[in-house]
Formats: C-alpha cells, sequence, structure tokens
C-alpha cells in the first residue's frame, strides 16, 4: 500500500541518488534518471512491494514514480523518473527539517533568541540586586 511516508522516503531516496552524482547542482536533472524498475529502493524499503500471490509480487516505484511527477516533484518517462527543482527543494526540506525550518524562518529565530537573552540578562540582574 502506498502510504505518504512511503512518497517521502522514495523522494529522498531520488534525492539522495542524486546528489551522490552531481551534488548540489540543478543542472544535471534531465540526465540524472533512475530506473522506475530498479529494485535498490525497493529492497531498501520492504513496503515498496506489495505480495499478490505465492510466487508474484509488484514493485510499487513506478507508482510513487507517477505520484511525485503529479505532486510537480519529478518528470518520469517509460523507465526513467526524474527529479525535478522542485522535487530536489521538497527533499532537501524533508531530509533536513530543522535546518530548513530556520532557513524559511529566520528572522523570527533571530528575534526569539534576542528576546530570550535580553529575558535572562534582566532576570540575572533582578537576582543580583
Amino acid at each position: 500500500m502506498i502510504t505518504e511516508n512511503l512518497i517521502k522516503k522514495y523522494l529522498i531516496y531520488l534525492y539522495d541518488d542524486y546528489t551522490l552524482e552531481y551534488g548540489d547542482s540543478l543542472l544535471n536533472l534531465n540526465k540524472s534518471g533512475e530506473l522506475t524498475l530498479g529494485t535498490e529502493f525497493a529492497d531498501e524499503n520492504p513496503k515498496a512491494i506489495i505480495h499478490l500471490e505465492k510466487n508474484m509480487i509488484r514493485n510499487l516505484t513506478p507508482v510513487l514514480a507517477k505520484e511525485l511527477e503529479i505532486r510537480g516533484y519529478a518528470k518520469t518517462d517509460n523507465l526513467s523518473v526524474y527529479l525535478t527543482k522542485e522535487g530536489i527543494i521538497e527533499a532537501k526540506r524533508l531530509k533536513t527539517p530543522l535546518i530548513s525550518f530556520i532557513k524559511l524562518h529566520w528572522k523570527w529565530f533571530v528575534v526569539t533568541t534576542l528576546a530570550f537573552v535580553t529575558a535572562i540578562v534582566a532576570i540575572i540582574r533582578l537576582i543580583n540586586c
């Protein structure tokens, strides 16, 4: 069964595979196709395989690739899936949520930290008086 968590894991898997070969550059997005029928993701994530009958299984990576394409995070053709710029950004956000949060809300982070330090200094001065 396809879950939101499995879709996120597949997006992060594609991102890791892309950055391993090309780094953070966006220049090679169209060259970096990952085979949708590849078994590496399914080997690492048993939930990406459905056991239909005793001797039949179904690999869900083509369906996951289509789901990413619908969301705008990837492009697919008959055999490969390619991340888009939006897919790279979303995968980076999913992989490092704290850093992404701080980058997105850095102004609030600075103001909150400054207010916290000011409050601590004020409390220390009240205690010493």
